[in-house]
């Protein structure tokens, strides 16, 4: 860690402001499907898709099957996820600032409207619920999310090849840095094209925009049990970012805060059948970044640590 400061003694006490907005404003914009099920950079209202680059490191032992989303065009599906975050902040001289988020619960209502020839599937999604408990939290705190609609297309490998939002809800500011963290587009786990068997394996490589953050990210799955109709796969990811300029929101005028380095690891595991428009199960991923800070000429170092555990299960309509 590096502190610079004209007085030459503690920190100001406005880094320590500094310190609590930038927290709050990343455990924010954490609050949404994690970047380990990203598929795509998300611009808002429509979204720019960035293929992921699919590569095959083992096409696993015994029968062997195509794995695509086979779902019939009229299906129509709800999938719930829960998300638990902690996230804390060290700066020299201050002390650990911790911050640990109630549990967020959104519910997904996916309609299926059309299966073309080519095994294309395009549905509207809408989240009916959207909810985050806890002391000293608004009753309407997610209320901008709730009703938000849109469309998309993916193929039956899971590349997402449009997305386009409904804002007519989206003139509240935290809507755009909602869905530029939100993980809609990221439900699908792209499929290698050839014929898979237990045991097989892939990487999904691609660079995702979280929060503001550009990282490069490695998902690698691993079929560990399939039969006729479904499949289970472990995932691990990892994920990397480089030296870039960070603009959270919150941020105080005049204030920069620089991204030295970002690392995350993660581990889940999840089941995909026939019928589903996206896997089921749960992901725990932890990352670490280190930041400098800098406002009126003075700058310092500090560190960031985020926990999150998330849960995909299908729900009940």
């Amino acid at each position: 860690m590096h502190m610079h400061h004209n007085s030459g003694v503690t920190p100001p006490e406005r880094f320590v402001a500094m310190c609590r907005t930038l927290l709050s404003a990343a455990l924010a914009l954490c609050v949404a499907a994690p970047p380990a099920f990203a598929q795509t950079p998300q611009e808002v209202p429509s979204l720019k898709v960035e293929q992921p680059a699919v590569t095959v490191l083992s096409t696993g032992s015994g029968p062997k099957r195509l794995l695509r989303y086979k779902v019939p065009a009229d299906t129509k599906d709800r999938i719930d996820m829960t998300m638990h975050i902690s996230m804390s902040m060290d700066v020299l001289g201050m002390g650990e600032q911790r911050m640990d988020a109630p549990p967020m619960k959104l519910g997904l209502d996916v309609d299926v409207t059309n299966v073309a020839e080519n095994g294309d599937i395009t549905y509207v999604f809408t989240f009916v619920e959207a909810s985050m408990d806890g002391p000293g939290l608004p009753a309407d705190a997610l209320d901008l999310i709730k009703g938000l609609t849109g469309t998309a297309t993916m193929s039956d490998r899971g590349f997402v090849r449009a997305m386009a939002f409904d804002k007519a809800k989206g003139a509240n500011p935290m809507f755009d840095q909602f869905m530029s963290a939100s993980g809609i587009d990221r439900m699908s786990a792209p499929l290698p094209e050839e014929p898979l068997g237990v045991g097989a394996k892939w990487e999904v490589a691609q660079v995702v925009e979280s929060g503001g953050i550009r990282l490069d990210q490695k998902a690698t799955y691993e079929i560990t049990a399939m039969d006729a109709t479904s499949a289970t796969m472990a995932l691990t990811v990892d994920q990397r970012a480089a030296n870039q300029t960070l603009t959270p929101p919150g941020m105080p005028p005049g204030a920069e805060a620089t991204l030295v380095s970002m690392a995350g690891a993660g581990t889940g595991r999840m089941t995909f059948a026939d019928g589903d428009v996206a896997p089921l199960g749960d992901l725990t991923l932890k990352s670490q970044m280190t930041m400098d800070m800098a406002a009126e000429g003075e700058s310092m170092r500090m560190s960031m640590g985020t926990d999150m555990k998330m849960t995909m299960a299908r729900g009940k309509r």
